[in-house]
Parts: C-alpha cells; structure tokens; sequence
C-alpha cells in the first residue's frame, strides 16, 4: 500500500500550464543535501499517513478546476503498489504528472 505523507489541494507551480494537486510519497534513494522533502526522505514516520479515500473525496470536489494530479517524494518509484495507485486517480480521469529522478527505468516503463 502506498503512504500518502503530503498532499497539497491546488499548485500553480508544480506542473507548467496546468493547475494541480500534489500528493507526497515517501522515501528516496538519493540523498541530495538541497531537499525539500528531506522529512518525508529521512523520517516518513514522523508524518500523519493521509488515505487515498481523503484525497479522492477531496479531488473530487475539485473537478473542473484542478487539471492533474503531480505524483511526487521522495521518489514514488521506491513504491511497488505506484501503478496501482496511479490507476484510482485516472480512474477518476485526472491527468497524471510523476516527478521522479528517474532510476527505476522499469517501473516508469509500466
């Protein structure tokens, strides 16, 4: 099961052109010292997990007006479950915008 340890309603930002939620996953194969995520990174437990079921609900008062979902971490990648939780959120036909730093060639490959 996938630990959602962030999630942010609405980002101007996070995805060029598109107005999007941002859910944080945990965990990082990298320890780069200019992190922002360093917490979730280094210590996820100290974070409330949030359900999918919250942010579901949530998104769905937002359609119309959020354009995509920015799948982000640590890196989501680490996570076995990443296809299957990507699938409920296009399900719900939100766009999908994964930022990884791209080690894990085989899973983006599913």
């Amino acid at each position: 099961m996938t630990q959602i340890k962030g999630f942010l309603e609405t980002s101007f930002v996070d995805w060029p052109g598109k107005i999007a939620s941002v859910i944080f996953l945990p965990y990082c194969n990298f320890r780069c010292p200019y992190c922002h995520n360093h917490g979730i990174v280094l210590n996820p437990e100290k974070f409330e997990t949030i359900s999918i079921e919250y942010v579901l609900n949530r998104l769905n008062e937002f359609k119309g007006w959020i354009d995509g979902v920015c799948i982000t971490g640590g890196e989501p990648t680490l996570h076995p479950s990443l296809p299957d939780f990507i699938r409920k959120f296009r399900a719900q036909n939100f766009l999908i915008k994964l930022d990884t730093n791209g080690t894990n060639p085989n899973v983006l490959r599913k």
